[in-house]
């Protein structure tokens, strides 16, 4: 069994995602492209695993695309370095996948200390979200901090997998960075045939219609989900998008 994934990461006129420890929005906003992803899938003896990652980089903190990088470099030395392990030893299924979210936890714990010591060191205050999926045979464990989702759309409708970090007027209120450890939500569940997973930052997300997910679900093989996925940002640039947008969609080939 083959996963297929395609993804998109496209630069936006303008950055959209703030932060405040005081619950209020900056009003200013930067460009460049804060956002970072990560795709790594292998063939173990025991079935194929599937890592992906999606993070923004928070607007107006410094350095937010330096944080959503560096927890895409952390997350792929620690799919390689420790998940690959335990999926190789003689784990039941379930019991390999808490481990391996275990395992991620505190790898991302640490993560999240090395940005705040940076932080301290060179007087700047930087952060990111974070959604993330590992994927080993047909089960999958979500982790998610902040406002990037997890979607999946199946034949009786979409569901949104994670729950947003923000407050009442959308401004952030956890990330991984400068502001203190906030706890990781974790949850678990099967990708079954017919069924597309995907992670996405708010520039994606924010202006998705009912059908949109439903229209990638349908289609073909993977160049025509690589032609969806196309169409997506092009849609989302018409309707007014000016974000970074940044996805990774996920099926069973």
């Amino acid at each position: 069994m083959n996963y297929q994934a395609v993804f998109c990461w496209e630069r936006g006129r303008k950055r959209g995602a703030y932060f405040s420890e005081e619950g209020n929005c900056p009003d200013h906003k930067r460009s460049g492209n804060g956002d970072s992803l990560l795709v790594q899938q292998v063939k173990t003896r025991r079935g194929r695993m599937l890592l992906a990652m999606v993070s923004d980089g928070i607007g107006g903190l410094e350095e937010g695309e330096n944080a959503s990088g560096f927890l895409a470099e952390e997350l792929k030395r620690w799919f390689y370095g420790e998940a690959l392990g335990i999926a190789c030893r003689s784990y039941p299924e379930g019991r390999g996948l808490l481990r391996m979210e275990k395992s991620m936890a505190r790898r991302l714990y640490n993560a999240a200390g090395t940005l705040r010591a940076y932080g301290k060191r060179e007087s700047r205050k930087l952060g990111a979200t974070l959604s993330a999926v590992l994927l080993w045979r047909r089960r999958y464990v979500i982790c998610s901090v902040g406002d990037s989702r997890v979607c999946l759309a199946k034949r009786r409708g979409n569901r949104v997998l994670t729950r947003d970090d923000t407050d009442q007027r959308g401004c952030l209120t956890r990330c991984i960075g400068s502001f203190g450890w906030y706890p990781l939500r974790f949850s678990m569940g099967r990708l079954g045939r017919g069924q597309l997973l995907v992670l996405c930052t708010d520039g994606f997300w924010r202006k998705l219609r009912d059908g949109d997910l439903e229209a990638g679900r349908r289609v073909g093989g993977e160049r025509d989900l690589e032609a969806w996925m196309e169409g997506m940002c092009r849609k989302l640039r018409n309707r007014g998008e000016r974000d970074d947008i940044t996805a990774v969609a996920i099926r069973i080939k």
